[in-house]
Protein backbone atom coordinates (compact mmCIF):
# COMPACT_ATOMS: atom_id res chain seq x y z
CA UNK A 1 0.00 0.00 0.00
CA UNK A 2 2.73 2.28 0.63
CA UNK A 3 4.00 1.99 -2.39
CA UNK A 4 1.00 2.13 -3.85
CA UNK A 5 0.92 5.76 -2.17
CA UNK A 6 4.05 6.74 -3.49
CA UNK A 7 3.18 6.68 -7.01
CA UNK A 8 1.35 10.06 -7.92
CA UNK A 9 -0.71 8.61 -10.21
CA UNK A 10 -1.82 5.67 -8.76
CA UNK A 11 -5.71 5.78 -7.97
CA UNK A 12 -6.94 4.09 -4.66
CA UNK A 13 -10.09 3.37 -3.68
CA UNK A 14 -11.08 2.43 0.09
CA UNK A 15 -14.73 1.29 0.39
CA UNK A 16 -15.62 1.05 4.37
CA UNK A 17 -19.03 -1.07 5.64
CA UNK A 18 -22.01 0.26 7.45
CA UNK A 19 -23.05 3.81 8.21
CA UNK A 20 -21.50 6.07 11.09
CA UNK A 21 -24.71 5.76 13.17
CA UNK A 22 -23.12 2.54 13.29
CA UNK A 23 -19.33 3.68 14.54
CA UNK A 24 -17.82 2.32 17.80
CA UNK A 25 -17.11 6.28 18.67
CA UNK A 26 -19.63 8.50 16.91
CA UNK A 27 -22.53 6.01 16.91
CA UNK A 28 -26.35 5.59 18.41
CA UNK A 29 -24.36 3.98 21.05
CA UNK A 30 -25.19 0.86 22.52
CA UNK A 31 -27.02 0.12 19.25
CA UNK A 32 -23.51 0.42 17.43
CA UNK A 33 -21.06 -2.15 15.80
CA UNK A 34 -17.83 -3.65 17.10
CA UNK A 35 -15.72 -1.18 14.77
CA UNK A 36 -15.09 2.35 13.39
CA UNK A 37 -16.77 3.49 10.51
CA UNK A 38 -15.50 6.66 10.16
CA UNK A 39 -13.32 7.76 7.30
CA UNK A 40 -10.51 7.13 9.98
CA UNK A 41 -10.84 3.72 10.35
CA UNK A 42 -8.98 4.08 6.88
CA UNK A 43 -6.06 4.70 8.39
CA UNK A 44 -5.61 2.70 11.32
CA UNK A 45 -7.04 -0.10 9.20
CA UNK A 46 -4.65 -0.03 6.29
CA UNK A 47 -1.41 2.04 8.14
CA UNK A 48 -1.77 5.14 6.13
CA UNK A 49 -1.26 8.36 7.27
CA UNK A 50 -4.27 10.74 6.83
CA UNK A 51 -2.55 13.26 4.53
CA UNK A 52 -2.96 10.16 2.03
CA UNK A 53 -6.29 10.60 1.80
CA UNK A 54 -7.97 12.67 -1.20
CA UNK A 55 -11.48 13.02 -1.63
CA UNK A 56 -13.85 11.50 0.49
CA UNK A 57 -17.12 10.11 -1.03
CA UNK A 58 -20.45 10.39 1.32
CA UNK A 59 -22.81 7.34 -0.17
CA UNK A 60 -25.92 7.71 0.73
CA UNK A 61 -29.54 6.80 0.08
CA UNK A 62 -32.03 9.16 -0.94
CA UNK A 63 -34.13 7.96 2.27
CA UNK A 64 -33.28 6.48 5.45
CA UNK A 65 -32.89 3.52 6.98
CA UNK A 66 -31.91 1.82 9.99
CA UNK A 67 -30.32 -1.66 10.66
CA UNK A 68 -30.45 -2.81 13.75
CA UNK A 69 -32.19 -1.43 16.84
CA UNK A 70 -31.45 1.89 18.06
CA UNK A 71 -32.37 5.64 17.55
CA UNK A 72 -33.50 6.52 14.01
CA UNK A 73 -31.57 9.91 13.00
CA UNK A 74 -31.70 12.06 9.76
CA UNK A 75 -28.11 13.11 10.29
CA UNK A 76 -26.59 14.04 7.33
CA UNK A 77 -24.73 17.25 7.85
CA UNK A 78 -22.92 16.14 11.38
CA UNK A 79 -21.66 12.88 9.74
CA UNK A 80 -20.40 14.88 6.54
CA UNK A 81 -18.42 16.68 9.00
CA UNK A 82 -16.78 14.08 11.09
CA UNK A 83 -15.27 12.31 7.98
CA UNK A 84 -14.75 14.93 6.00
CA UNK A 85 -16.85 14.03 3.65
CA UNK A 86 -16.60 16.54 0.13
CA UNK A 87 -18.37 14.86 -2.52
CA UNK A 88 -21.92 13.24 -2.19
CA UNK A 89 -23.46 10.11 -3.97
CA UNK A 90 -27.22 9.83 -3.69
CA UNK A 91 -28.23 6.30 -4.35
CA UNK A 92 -31.81 5.40 -4.75
CA UNK A 93 -33.73 8.17 -6.12
CA UNK A 94 -35.74 6.45 -7.54
CA UNK A 95 -37.21 5.00 -4.76
CA UNK A 96 -38.76 8.55 -4.28
CA UNK A 97 -40.65 8.39 -8.01
CA UNK A 98 -43.93 8.13 -6.40
CA UNK A 99 -43.73 10.18 -3.16
CA UNK A 100 -46.58 13.56 -3.84
CA UNK A 101 -44.10 14.84 -0.65
CA UNK A 102 -40.22 14.44 -0.24
CA UNK A 103 -39.33 15.78 3.18
CA UNK A 104 -35.60 16.50 4.16
CA UNK A 105 -34.49 16.57 7.94
CA UNK A 106 -32.72 19.93 8.84
CA UNK A 107 -32.46 20.18 12.14
CA UNK A 108 -33.34 18.63 16.07
CA UNK A 109 -35.62 19.89 18.62
CA UNK A 110 -35.13 18.77 22.10
CA UNK A 111 -38.17 20.03 24.56
CA UNK A 112 -38.81 23.20 22.15
CA UNK A 113 -35.31 23.85 22.06
CA UNK A 114 -33.56 23.37 18.52
CA UNK A 115 -29.66 21.75 18.68
CA UNK A 116 -26.76 22.74 17.43
CA UNK A 117 -25.72 19.10 16.38
CA UNK A 118 -26.84 15.70 16.96
CA UNK A 119 -28.11 14.67 19.77
CA UNK A 120 -24.98 12.80 22.00
CA UNK A 121 -27.11 10.61 24.52
CA UNK A 122 -29.15 8.00 23.50
CA UNK A 123 -31.87 9.38 25.90
CA UNK A 124 -32.08 12.78 24.02
CA UNK A 125 -31.99 11.15 20.80
CA UNK A 126 -35.45 9.26 22.14
CA UNK A 127 -36.99 12.32 22.89
CA UNK A 128 -36.34 14.66 19.84
CA UNK A 129 -38.50 16.00 17.20
CA UNK A 130 -37.10 16.13 14.04
CA UNK A 131 -37.54 19.50 11.65
CA UNK A 132 -38.43 19.05 8.20
CA UNK A 133 -38.87 21.01 4.89
CA UNK A 134 -41.19 19.59 2.55
CA UNK A 135 -40.50 19.65 -1.55
CA UNK A 136 -43.09 18.72 -4.05
CA UNK A 137 -42.46 15.13 -5.38
CA UNK A 138 -41.92 14.46 -9.21
CA UNK A 139 -44.44 11.58 -9.17
CA UNK A 140 -43.06 9.92 -12.77
CA UNK A 141 -40.14 7.07 -13.04
CA UNK A 142 -36.95 8.55 -13.37
CA UNK A 143 -35.48 5.26 -13.95
CA UNK A 144 -34.83 6.21 -17.96
CA UNK A 145 -32.32 9.61 -17.00
CA UNK A 146 -29.30 9.48 -17.67
CA UNK A 147 -28.46 13.04 -17.58
CA UNK A 148 -29.09 15.44 -14.46
CA UNK A 149 -31.14 17.84 -16.95
CA UNK A 150 -33.05 14.84 -18.00
CA UNK A 151 -34.70 14.53 -14.69
CA UNK A 152 -37.86 15.83 -13.40
CA UNK A 153 -37.26 19.54 -11.79
CA UNK A 154 -38.67 18.69 -8.23
CA UNK A 155 -35.85 16.01 -8.48
CA UNK A 156 -33.43 18.24 -9.50
CA UNK A 157 -34.77 20.55 -6.59
CA UNK A 158 -34.17 18.01 -3.69
CA UNK A 159 -30.88 17.15 -4.79
CA UNK A 160 -30.36 20.43 -5.09
CA UNK A 161 -31.79 21.40 -1.70
CA UNK A 162 -29.76 19.34 -0.55
CA UNK A 163 -26.36 20.21 -1.72
CA UNK A 164 -27.24 23.28 -0.30
CA UNK A 165 -28.05 22.24 3.43
CA UNK A 166 -24.73 19.96 3.39
CA UNK A 167 -22.55 22.51 1.40
CA UNK A 168 -21.33 19.52 -0.26
CA UNK A 169 -21.69 19.02 -4.38
CA UNK A 170 -23.74 15.96 -5.07
CA UNK A 171 -21.75 14.19 -8.02
CA UNK A 172 -23.94 11.28 -8.30
CA UNK A 173 -27.09 10.08 -8.21
CA UNK A 174 -28.45 7.02 -8.51
CA UNK A 175 -31.71 6.68 -10.68
CA UNK A 176 -32.25 2.78 -10.87
CA UNK A 177 -31.49 -0.97 -9.51
CA UNK A 178 -28.74 -1.29 -12.02
CA UNK A 179 -25.32 -0.20 -11.33
CA UNK A 180 -25.37 1.44 -14.97
CA UNK A 181 -28.30 3.71 -13.56
CA UNK A 182 -26.34 6.38 -12.51
CA UNK A 183 -26.04 9.92 -13.36
CA UNK A 184 -23.07 12.05 -12.99
CA UNK A 185 -23.45 15.96 -12.29
CA UNK A 186 -20.22 16.91 -12.74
Amino acid sequence: MHKALQNESAKIIVEGANALMLDIDFGTYPFVTSSSCAVGAVCTGLGIPPTAIGNVYGVTKAYTTRVGRGGFPTELKDVSLLCYINILVIAKLDVLDTFEEVKIGISYKHKGKVLESFPASVEILDEIEVEYITLPGWMTSISDCRSFSGLPENAQAYIRKIEEITQIPVQWVGVGKSRDDMISLF
